[in-house]
């Protein structure tokens, strides 16, 4: 019998992780961008603690997808993991500007 748990606890840690990244990556530029120029290390600690969790959530994924335990779930958690990176990937893209004809 599958465990459906071990494909439902990385996908909500991957939500949950990817919430709180783009609240500490947001948080943290507001900080740094407000003229105190203080208040920035916490934000950037939590954005890099959640990095390291999405790590560790993309790890457990691939593990159970190559076990065969839940690959639908598994799949989907890798989808939500990839979020970031692939929303980094299209700013950059988008901040070069205007292709030249």
């Amino acid at each position: 019998m599958v465990r459906y748990t071990r494909g439902i606890y990385p996908i909500i840690a991957a939500v949950v992780a990817v919430a709180i990244l783009a609240f500490a990556f947001v948080s943290g530029l507001a900080a740094a961008l407000n003229g105190a120029g203080t208040g920035t290390f916490g934000w950037v600690l939590l954005f890099f603690l959640m990095a390291v969790v999405l790590l560790a959530v993309l790890l457990v994924s691939i593990r159970n997808f190559v076990r065969a335990e839940s690959r639908v779930l598994s799949v989907i958690a890798i989808v939500v993991t990839l979020l970031p990176v692939l929303t980094i990937a299209i700013f950059a893209v988008l901040s070069q500007g205007p292709l030249p004809s």
